[in-house]
């Protein structure tokens, strides 16, 4: 019981750490116009960046 708790509350922070990188990358790809980077991509990028804390979060707060 104890191990599953603290494997949801690593499996939360995980969410939480991806969805940071993910809108890095995101608000960086943004600010280069240069890289040309798909208007789908970019959405979807921004979609995950969105979707992962939101994940994250409610795998830490079934874990309390």
């Amino acid at each position: 019981m104890n191990i599953n708790r603290i494997q949801k509350e690593t499996l939360g922070e995980f969410f939480v750490d991806m969805s940071k990188i993910v809108l890095t990358i995101f608000v960086i790809s943004g600010l280069i116009p240069a890289a040309k980077i798909p208007l789908t991509f970019m959405f979807s990028g921004f979609l995950a960046g969105v979707t992962l804390p939101v994940v994250g979060i409610a795998i830490l707060k079934g874990a309390e």
